[in-house]
């Protein structure tokens, strides 16, 4: 699964996928895509979904912005329920780029359940990464219950943990967490969760945190 902008799929529509082994098997110098190495999403006109189940996706590699998924556009539905990503890239250095495994940006709406993450690794978020320009116009919004992040690595050089977010990088984005584990996550800032957020948003809190357990993360 090779192309410029996804390995697998591109969508502007709604796409359901249910126990389902994605496999990119990229060798060390090649990516399965720029972006979103197994699935690229994104709005063109009506508002997509991407549903996901009982999946794997691993060994993913993209360049800039989602090592196995990259989703994109004002409302875009994105929800993933029991399903695994373990060992996914995104390497490129530049600032924006991020989202070992997942990334979200302008205004997507991902929801997570039940979901692992193991041994990603990315710039801006070893496993996921969620981006908004503005959270007054296009509100990023990722909610995670009952998932686990773990030995997730925020960097442009393994395995040094030389980028921030090493489970979940945000910016100017929602983060609600529920339910959920982050054990044994690295990055220079934020081993577990990392979130940067523009004054002037009234009214709102980034991160929601509920029976949520961060242990043994490190930000070196």
């Amino acid at each position: 699964c090779r192309s410029s902008r996804d390995g697998g799929i591109t969508t502007w529509g709604n796409v359901y996928i249910k126990g389902v082994h994605f496999d990119g098997y990229y060798e060390d110098s090649v990516e399965n895509a720029i972006m979103g190495g197994a699935i690229y999403v994104a709005k063109d006109g009506a508002v997509p979904q991407l549903a996901i189940s009982n999946s794997l996706f691993e060994h993913f590699k993209a360049k800039t912005w989602g090592g196995a998924i990259s989703a994109t556009g004002l409302g875009t539905n994105v929800s993933i329920a029991s399903s695994t990503f373990e060992s996914n890239l995104v390497h490129d250095t530049s600032d924006g780029t991020g989202g070992g495994a997942v990334f979200a940006s302008g205004g997507v709406q991902l929801t997570v359940d039940d979901t692992t993450f193991v041994s990603n690794a990315g710039t801006g978020g070893g496993a996921v990464s969620l981006l908004s320009s503005n959270p007054s116009i296009d509100p990023t919004c990722g909610d995670f219950t009952s998932c686990t992040f773990e030995s997730n690595l925020a960097t442009y050089s393994p395995p040094n943990p030389n980028e921030p977010g090493g489970a979940i990088y945000s910016k100017n984005s929602f983060v609600a967490l529920k339910s959920s584990n982050f054990t044994a996550n690295k990055a220079s800032k934020g081993g577990g969760l990392y979130v940067e957020f523009a004054n002037g948003v009234e009214n709102n809190s980034p991160v929601t945190l509920e029976s949520t357990v961060f242990d043994k993360n490190i930000a070196d």
